[in-house]
């Protein structure tokens, strides 16, 4: 008996191939898509409009990364793949799921498996401190041809669809220095401080702290990095300290604070 495919979900993303736009990407999308492509799947049709989740996380802390990790919703299952950067703006990868097929009286949840590719480019952007961030996508979803794992033959078909989608989690926003500081000994001029600092909305985590306590005179101890140093000034009077910490999108927060000895 010929195997009947289950219909399975359907996601992917509209390519502009005009599009140059670079930006770091990440964030939550919500993805509208159109089928461009549906062979001999039961209730899917070429047409037909689906709303997807897509959360993109970048690969590491440089603007533009290379590689982009995928989490694609897409009805009742999710898919996790890899892209990778392919030029301006532009990321390409490839996963698997799978489909349940009916095998004569048998249901097979693993019986038809789907490999596709993913194009996805940067379709509008938002500075923030000389970062561009993508707020707007578009790419490709390709699936050749469904794999049948069943004993039974039959072809399981293929299907393909475009995509446009919005950042739904907000720009990040730069972190927010903050600090502390005591004088442990009220008879020496050294102060223990310690970083307070905290991400911005929709931010990336703090991953560098560098501090200088406006005392020349102190030489290379002038300057310090790290959360919780300590400085001995070199007279008494009062010193401006600047703390200045960045997060993992390079965007930066800075403050400064009189400290009296």
């Amino acid at each position: 008996m010929a195997a009947l495919a289950v219909a399975g979900g359907v996601a992917a993303g509209g390519a502009d191939a005009s599009a140059a736009i670079d930006a770091r990407v990440q964030g939550s999308f919500t993805m509208h898509g159109r089928v461009t492509v549906a062979h001999n799947l039961p209730g899917v049709r070429r047409g037909q409009r689906v709303t997807r989740t897509w959360i993109l996380t970048a690969g590491c802390s440089a603007r533009f990364c290379p590689t982009l990790s995928l989490v694609r919703y897409r009805g009742r299952g999710l898919d996790r793949i890899v892209l990778r950067r392919r030029g301006r703006g532009l990321y390409v990868g490839s996963g698997v799921f799978y489909v349940p097929v009916r095998c004569g009286a048998r249901l097979y949840r693993h019986g038809g498996k789907v490999p596709f590719t993913i194009v996805l480019r940067v379709a509008r952007v938002q500075v923030v401190q000389a970062v561009s961030f993508a707020t707007a996508l578009t790419a490709t979803y390709t699936n050749p041809g469904r794999l049948n794992l069943t004993p039974c033959a039959g072809f399981l078909g293929h299907d393909a669809a475009s995509y446009t989608g919005r950042l739904r989690s907000g720009v990040p926003a730069p972190p927010s220095a903050a600090f502390t500081f005591a004088r442990p000994n009220p008879v020496l001029t050294t102060f223990a401080f310690q970083d307070t600092s905290a991400r911005g909305a929709n931010g990336a985590a703090i991953v560098q702290r560098t501090w200088n306590f406006g005392d020349p005179a102190s030489g290379a101890a002038n300057t310090a990095s790290g959360t919780n140093p300590t400085h001995t000034f070199s007279g008494h009077g009062t010193y401006a300290v600047t703390e200045t910490v960045s997060d993992g999108n390079g965007l930066v927060g800075r403050v400064t604070q009189q400290v009296t000895v």
